[in-house]
């Protein structure tokens, strides 16, 4: 359960996060080559629900789970086909009818039908993104150190609080 929880807070939410700084950077001239990367590098098929099972570590709805769902529309804006994928599919269409699950869902998805462009939901009024650890790594991992030189030197980029 550990090991889906850090994939989903790490890997997935990176990939993710990358894809949706692109989307509101589309100007940048990496735009169409790190939306190209987010979708490759995005985790499709790894640690997908066994099929004998309904949720990832049990027949119970457990907090793996619960992280992996916030991540499922993210797949299919970045065109992941969840069709060619029935046991996500399957676990996907159990977790949107789970009351916690379709509480918070509901609200998600009108905010997102009213979104034209993602920068709204992304970049502050200063006109800086939230920026942090693996979010950060994900670019720089994959060769766009240029995109993040110019966030960063353009003054577009703000990180959490330092802990005192």
């Amino acid at each position: 359960m550990r090991q889906i929880e850090d994939l989903c807070d790490r890997a997935c939410d990176a990939v993710t996060y990358g894809y949706w700084i692109v989307q509101a950077r589309k100007s940048a001239p990496e735009a169409a080559d790190m939306s190209q990367a987010a979708m490759l590098s995005a985790p499709q098929k790894k640690s997908l629900p066994p099929s004998s099972s309904s949720s990832f570590c049990n027949k119970l709805v457990n907090s793996a789970d619960l992280a992996a769902i916030g991540h499922v529309p993210a797949a299919r804006a970045m065109g992941i086909e969840l069709g060619a994928m029935p046991r996500l599919k399957a676990w996907t269409n159990k977790m949107v009818s789970v009351p916690a699950v379709k509480g918070d869902r509901e609200p998600l998805v009108r905010a997102l039908a009213k979104v034209h462009d993602i920068s709204s939901e992304l970049v502050g009024p200063d006109g800086r993104i939230h920026w942090r650890d693996s979010r950060l790594e994900w670019p720089v991992r994959h060769g766009f150190i240029d995109f993040v030189a110019r966030e960063f030197h353009g003054g577009r980029m703000m990180f959490p609080p330092q802990a005192t």
